[in-house]
């Protein structure tokens, strides 16, 4: 039988040469092309992840702040720092349980947003909403990443300057003065957040490219 397998210095020699300068330019030509199409929308995909998981966490702790209202008949706060590009959340004292909010659901807003006016220099408890040995917790929100506006029963951020604290608080019947939360990026990407007046709910929409 036939053998077609070539023997010998020159098929080895054939088979070690690798592949040639022409070759490689034209790889690395190739490959300089799709990175350049290809680069700008994997990074700005990985970029984009900061706003989206500043709006997610933000959601959960509005969430957690009406579910720990309903379940212990207390009040809770979550406030918006601007200027610190933080979320707060605080137990409210328990005299603070009964509250303005009357029987019929109404709200009396203050100029903060929804209760108390807040203290000037708040850092944390010491707004006065909630005692020393109350529930804490803060989340700082990604680099580059920033509360855009904050309206809270119509009282709209904008008017208190981009260091502005809007609060927002939870009632024990789940109902609060209602929320409406832009968080942006640097690059432009917006998630809205939205807390219902009524029911307490919170719901997370992204802001659409129509480009």
């Amino acid at each position: 039988m036939r053998q077609n397998k070539s023997c010998g210095p020159a098929a080895a020699a054939l088979s070690s040469r690798g592949f040639t300068l022409i070759e490689l330019a034209i790889v690395l030509v190739v490959m300089g092309i799709v990175i350049a199409f290809a680069g700008p929308r994997v990074v700005g995909g990985l970029t984009g992840q900061g706003v989206r998981t500043a709006a997610l966490q933000t959601a959960a702790m509005l969430r957690y702040a009406r579910s720990k209202a309903v379940n212990t008949g207390c009040r809770y706060h979550v406030m918006f720092d601007g200027g610190k590009r933080r979320v707060i959340f605080l137990q409210g004292s328990i005299e603070d349980t009964a509250g303005r909010q009357s029987s019929g659901g109404g709200f009396a807003a203050g100029t903060a947003g929804g209760d108390d006016p807040l203290q000037d220099g708040f850092a944390g408890a010491d707004a006065g909403a909630a005692p020393a040995e109350g529930e804490k917790r803060e989340y700082q929100l990604p680099d580059g990443v920033f509360f855009e506006n904050v309206v809270i029963a119509d009282i709209d951020s904008a008017g208190f300057g981009d260091d502005a604290v809007m609060m927002l608080t939870f009632y024990p019947s789940g109902m609060s003065p209602g929320a409406f939360v832009t968080i942006a990026d640097e690059r432009g990407r917006r998630f809205f957040i939205t807390v219902d007046t009524i029911a307490g709910g919170v719901r997370v929409d992204q802001e659409q490219d129509n480009a």
